[in-house]
């Protein structure tokens, strides 16, 4: 950049500069002349500034130019722009919000000419397309993305009114630029999917739903086509579809996906059914696994109310298909009715240290629903992997297991699990039921237990006995929402030997959101369970007096943020937790 004459300061040249361009002007007359006169002599000024405006600019942009920052090539400039993008993207202006409030990133454009000229020939800048967006940007975006791989989104149930778009014009728009597309989130009523027949050569995410999941299911699922995408999108790694149908082997297509989930509406819609004739239903359970067994490199799936119909008579034990292995599978999810599940489960064939969620929706004959996943659950263990940490929830509607061979924690935290069973809307919610999937748990390694109660339990003396007798090496204990009825009598083993008595080796028993006033029992089972270890009372109603006396007798009890009856408050009890130690 050429250096500024320094003979003359700024103030002078330009006071000079405007003299001599004004050096003719005169008074204005006294004639009728004169409105023409000021009219002329305005539009005249209005020109110079005009011409002095472009000057200022063409300073500024002088000025700019030797900042740091603009000395980065515009390469750079895009670049850093890009994080400035995922930090303040480009959002829907909310209502009565101030114009332009909501146009995050863009504002990079604001700033200098250098800035938007890198960022408007950018195109990877203008790649996330969200036509739930005021309706003036998606075409510019579309138009300055070029070609380059986009981010196509549409949520009609979350954009504004005026930003609603009909399905028709959505559907051209992603007919017409599904060649580059990347990833594709399209949720949305809609009324045909024929615009996803194209080819996709650069899609590598896809999220599809039709209808919004609380809306109640009418048994019209729009079918996606057998062609999806015609059958080519080489780099499609996750598909993700809601409430659609479709044919399990035009998924199989995308023998390269790592992510699938499927969700389907529950068996609680009127159309829902669990067997079909022999043939048809062979055949869909068979393609049903043949499509799997053609993703080996699934590493995350999700089932959810997908499983198709089985064949009349089916049981458990039954074999439709060979077994489909995924060897890279990682995480699990499986939603269904009971059988369904187990006869799923039967057919897939996954490594022991994936992480597991079965959530069964129990038959009318309780009986029926463990005796349909006990098989399952009892392969689990085949390879004798101890357990080591167990929850078992058991509810209104039903009961969960939840296990973790791992080595636990040694102290009395939460800790989330590798494998859960969950059993919903059992009629009968019967004891002998849970019991019969913890009798298939190897639970002489076990060290932690969480146990978790609705306020109806009818868990008894003989219930903590016959279900944890094995527990020999328990070191903690957590029990949750109600108080353990029954467990200060179990506890209480009339065996000389002290490793006979339950949990002998008990280090913490920590209770969690229960009320624990007027229960007399508590003093004999803490003083049972641990006599000279800790005890948490974490979010519990307690009763001062009972607490002090425990810890006169030397038992640590720690109380966090408790609702205490006493007249100290939250930190004194802790406080006085710490000193009895």
């Amino acid at each position: 950049m050429p250096a500024v004459d320094t003979t003359i300061s700024a103030l002078e040249y330009w006071r000079n500069a405007e003299e001599q361009r004004f050096a003719h002007d005169s008074d204005c007359p006294q004639s009728f002349a004169a409105t023409e006169y000021i009219t002329k002599t305005r539009n005249s000024l209005a020109l110079e500034m005009d011409a002095i405006a472009l000057v200022m600019c063409s300073l500024r942009t002088r000025f700019n130019a030797t900042a740091h920052v603009n000395r980065l090539p515009p390469e750079i400039l895009a670049r850093i722009f890009d994080l400035v993008q995922d930090i303040y993207p480009l959002r829907v202006q909310k209502h009565g919000e101030r114009k332009g409030a909501y146009v995050g990133w863009l504002r990079v454009t604001y700033v200098c000419r250098q800035w938007r000229f890198a960022a408007l020939n950018h195109s990877n800048l203008w790649s996330n397309v969200d036509l739930g967006m005021d309706s003036q940007w998606p075409g510019e975006f579309l138009r300055r993305a070029q070609s380059a791989p986009i981010l196509f989104k549409y949520n009609m149930y979350a954009c504004n009114r005026s930003a609603k778009r009909s399905m028709a014009d959505v559907a051209d728009i992603v007919k017409n630029h599904l060649y580059h597309i990347q990833e594709l989130h399209l949720l949305a009523d809609m009324k045909d999917s024929q615009f996803l027949t194209g080819e996709a050569p650069v899609l590598e995410r896809v999220v599809l739903l039709d209808q919004p999941p609380n809306r109640k299911y009418t048994g019209q699922l729009l079918s996606l086509p057998t062609n999806l995408f015609s059958c080519n999108a080489p780099r499609l790694r996750e598909l993700d579809i809601s409430r659609f149908n479709f044919a399990w082997p035009s998924l199989a297509l995308f023998g390269g996906l790592v992510e699938l989930a499927i969700t389907q509406p529950g068996h609680g819609n009127p159309t829902w059914r669990l067997f079909a004739e022999p043939p048809a239903a062979l055949r869909g359970f068979q393609e049903f696994v043949g499509a799997l067994s053609r993703m080996p490199a699934l590493e995350s799936l999700s089932i959810d109310s997908a499983v198709p119909l089985l064949p009349l008579g089916s049981t458990s034990h039954t074999m439709h298909a060979p077994v489909a292995t995924l060897p890279n599978l990682r995480t699990f999810y499986l939603g269904d009715h009971v059988l369904k599940c187990a006869v799923a489960m039967n057919h897939i064939c996954m490594p022991s240290i994936t992480a597991q969620e079965v959530i069964c929706t129990g038959d009318d004959d309780s009986e029926r629903s463990s005796e349909a996943m006990i098989p399952w659950f009892t392969s689990l263990f085949s390879d004798l992997v101890p357990v080591r940490v167990l929850q078992i929830g058991d509810w209104t509607n039903g009961f969960n297991i939840t296990w973790d061979s791992f080595r636990a924690k040694d102290d009395d935290s939460e800790e989330k699990c590798q494998c859960n069973l969950f059993f919903n809307d059992s009629i009968d919610r019967s004891i002998a039921q849970l019991k019969a999937f913890c009798d298939v748990l190897p639970l002489e390694s076990l060290e932690k237990i969480c146990v978790e109660f609705s306020d109806d339990s009818s868990w008894g003396v003989s219930d903590w006995s016959t279900f944890f007798r094995r527990c020999k090496n328990l070191r903690h204990l957590r029990v949750v929402r109600s108080y353990p009825i029954g467990l200060s009598d179990a506890s209480n083993s009339p065996m000389e030997e002290p490793t006979e008595r339950l949990f002998p080796f008990l280090k913490t028993l920590t209770f969690i959101g229960m009320n624990l006033k007027n229960r007399p029992d508590l003093r004999e089972l803490c003083r049972n369970l641990v006599p000279s270890q800790k005890i948490t009372l974490m979010d519990c109603t307690v009763d001062k007096a009972a607490i002090s006396k425990l810890r006169e007798e030397g038992i640590m009890i720690l109380v966090e943020e408790a609702v205490s009856s006493g007249e100290d408050s939250e930190s004194d009890a802790a406080s006085s937790a710490n000193m009895s130690n």
